[in-house]
Formats: structure tokens, sequence, C-alpha cells
């Protein structure tokens, strides 16, 4: 349970959960909507992620990804979610590669290669990937 006055955060908290489940199903059932747009919506009704995902940067600092950390299974993990390149969120991994839960693509470092894995087949990342699927952002709005 988050407790705290207005404005502290507790949203934000919830949203960037909400964010990091992106990396594991894009696509918010319930509304019928992209995970991204909805945050976007959310923070004032101003478009699409692709219109306006500026003011989810603090202080529109888009230089650098927006980064989402949580403990897994009892280990830190990183969703990165950058401004320009591919809109989408994805896990970074320790060799430093990041990959797409919902579809198994992997991006290599220093490059815009990537390759395809069978993340169903992978135990650690299938245990997240099902954990992030049954994330849902439940507000009042």
């Amino acid at each position: 349970m988050l407790v705290g006055r207005n404005g502290t955060g507790k949203s934000s908290v919830l949203e960037a959960l909400y964010l990091a489940s992106a990396c594991a199903s894009s696509w918010d059932a319930v509304r019928r909507v992209s995970k991204l747009d909805y945050v976007v919506s959310r923070r004032g009704g101003r478009g699409s992620w692709s219109d306006s995902r500026r003011f989810l940067w603090y202080m529109g600092d888009t230089e650098h990804p927006i980064e989402v950390e949580m403990t897994v299974g009892g280990r830190a993990r990183k969703f990165v979610i950058p401004f320009d390149g591919f809109p989408a969120v994805r896990l970074l991994r320790d060799d430093g590669s990041l990959v797409d839960l919902e579809r198994g693509d992997v991006w290599w470092p220093k490059g815009a290669s990537y390759t395809r894995i069978d993340v169903d087949a992978d135990s650690e990342l299938a245990g997240i990937k099902r954990l992030l699927e049954g994330f849902l952002l439940i507000d009042g709005g």
C-alpha cells in the first residue's frame, strides 16, 4: 500500500511499474489502448506517445532514457524507455543488451541490429514476463 499526501509521487510509482510492464505486454486489454499512450494521456490528456512523450521526462531532459528499477525474483532489474529510437520498453540485461519480452527481440549495445530469442524457453525471462503481464493500473480517472 502507498500512503502519502497529494503530489508526493504515489501515482508516479504506480505509473513506473505500469510502464515497465509494457516490456512484456504493450497493450492494455481492459482499456484497449497502448500502455504508453495511456500514461501520456493520464498526465493531462496530452495525446499519444509519439506526439507527447516529452512530458514524462523529468524537466524535459530527453537525452537520458527513463529507467525503472525493481526487484524481481530477488534480483534488481532495470527497464529502459528511450526517448528516440524504438518506441518501447526494454529489459536491460547484465551483458548490456536490451530485451523486448513481448516480441523476443534483443537489441545489442552500440548498434541498431537485433536478434530474436525464445523468451518462453528462458525460465528467468519467462518468469519476469509472466509477472509483468499481470500488471494493470487501476485508478479513478
